[in-house]
């Protein structure tokens, strides 16, 4: 019986562990993504100039003066606010744009949940190849 096992990891294979991927992954990001990433453009376009900058902005100031976001008075005449997931009122990420200026903050979030969600698929792959 042969001491390789389909089991035992493989050094030479191992070139696409989760840090390597991580390293691509955020040049990946950064290339197409570089002026909005450093503050010089932000996106302006489709549902995130007509949507999201909106939302975010209305949460951010409901934010600082200290209020509950339930609704929004300012789209579609009047609309449910903190009862609606896309708005994501309570989500802990948004405090990133909550925090830090708008115009840099919600595209580096937009980003950066791109970002997180491609790393995961790596850790998914690999527990996928671990089962069979």
């Amino acid at each position: 019986m042969s001491e390789d096992c389909a089991c035992t990891p493989d050094p030479g294979r191992d070139w696409f562990s989760p840090g390597r991927f991580a390293v691509v992954l955020a040049v990946m990001v950064f290339i197409p993504f570089w002026d909005v990433l450093t503050g010089s453009r932000c996106f302006v376009v489709r549902d995130f100039g007509l949507f999201s900058y909106p939302v975010a902005s209305f949460l951010r100031e409901s934010f600082w003066r200290g209020e509950w976001a339930l609704w929004n008075p300012l789209s579609c005449c009047g609309t449910p606010f903190l009862a609606q997931l896309n708005t994501l009122a309570l989500y802990p990420p948004s405090l990133i744009y909550l925090l830090l200026p708008l115009s840099w903050a919600l595209p580096f979030f937009a980003c950066s949940i791109f970002f997180s969600a491609a790393w995961a698929c790596i850790f998914w792959r690999r527990a996928g190849a671990v089962r069979g």
